[in-house]
């Protein structure tokens, strides 16, 4: 990797601890964390353990989970490297870092981003109706451009794609990151008793996306 990028300066530190109570200390002023992991199906997934679990539920800055990719003979960069930028978009307060980290990644590497957005919707109280599908539809639609509208305006040389998904929200962030070069997912506070939790969307999105998986903290 030294020699296929040159100009990225690398500094090197050995941890005399075990590594999920010393690596989110050791890098106190890192934008990003990024670790590898292996396994890939329903089953095994990522294949967290206590490393991933713990660094992805307590750091309070981006974590990119990257799978073991296998590479066609005679290339020289990672196979995950084509595709666009893939984001679950949640519309509750506190989740514009998942937004901000996904136009800036898709601006960075001038590729589209593919904007998902899944509503769950509950029967009526009170009728035990749905309402007109036609009227879900649109205040969907609107719902995920007003979210989108802010970063299409900071970020406009970014082309977006919206994607409104029938599915629940972690079958639609899975089903976007299909040939995505990148799925950002945001994570939310979740707590249950001493052991921190990471949220049904985030959980599906790093053990079954088939690409690389930026989880970002809630603000």
């Amino acid at each position: 990797m030294r020699t296929q990028y040159p100009d990225v300066l690398i500094h090197t530190q050995l941890l005399p601890a075990d590594t999920p109570v010393a690596l989110l200390p050791a890098a106190p002023d890192a934008e990003l964390l990024v670790l590898g992991s292996q396994g890939l199906g329903a089953v095994s997934g990522y294949l967290l353990g206590s490393l991933g679990l713990h660094t992805v539920a307590q750091a309070d800055r981006p974590v990119v989970l990257v799978r073991a990719y296998e590479q066609p003979a005679g290339t020289k960069t990672p196979a995950a490297q084509s595709g666009a930028i893939a984001v679950g978009v949640s519309l509750r307060e506190g989740y514009d870092g998942a937004l901000e980290f996904a136009f800036d990644a898709a601006s960075r590497r001038a590729t589209p981003l593919l904007a998902v957005h899944a509503a769950v919707r509950h029967l009526s109280v009170i009728t035990r109706e749905h309402p007109a599908k036609a009227t879900v539809q649109e205040e969907d639609r609107k719902a995920l451009a007003a979210a989108l509208a802010p970063w299409r305006e900071k970020y406009p040389d970014v082309h977006v794609v919206e994607h409104n998904s029938p599915e629940g929200p972690a079958r639609a962030v899975v089903d976007i990151a299909t040939g995505a070069r990148l799925l950002v997912v945001g994570r939310g506070g979740y707590r249950t008793g001493l052991s921190p939790r990471i949220g049904p969307v985030t959980h599906a999105a790093i053990h079954h996306a088939a690409c690389p998986v930026a989880v970002i903290p809630h603000d």
